[in-house]
């Protein structure tokens, strides 16, 4: 979990930093997660939870910042 913690802060983080596109952070946050998920243990989804929707947070809020304007997905990512 830890691996899976700090390299979704540091793309987020590079985001934030205008390093990464929209597509780039999600492509890479979903590349971490699928390599998270297969070395996690049946029952073990509600660990990363939080940290998923955590970086959801920060990734819509950036793209509101930069222009209030971003892809309609995101905005059903951030309803659930």
């Amino acid at each position: 979990m830890k691996v899976y913690e700090r390299e979704t802060r540091y793309v987020v983080r590079r985001f934030r930093y205008h390093q990464l596109s929209f597509p780039s952070c999600i492509s890479r946050l979903d590349a971490a997660l699928a390599r998270f998920i297969s070395r996690m243990k049946p029952g073990d989804l509600d660990k990363p939870r939080a940290l998923i929707l955590e970086n959801n947070e920060a990734v819509m809020k950036e793209m509101e910042s930069r222009s209030g304007d971003f892809p309609v997905f995101a905005l059903m990512l951030s309803s659930r």
